[in-house]
């Protein structure tokens, strides 16, 4: 991608991962797309300013 690098996850994956809900996930997921720092489109999440 040539914004940064792509990542196909669930929310549901993510939250095995660290230990926390889908929901807490999803919210986290939130607040970093409001501060410009990935975009998630479904599955797809785009992490910014990484190669």
């Amino acid at each position: 991608h040539p914004d940064g690098m792509q990542i196909r996850i669930t929310r549901q994956e993510i939250g095995r991962i660290v230990g926390c809900s889908r929901e807490m996930v999803g919210r986290v997921l939130k607040s970093m797309e409001d501060q410009d720092l990935i975009s998630v489109k479904g599955k797809t999440i785009v992490v910014f300013g990484t190669r």
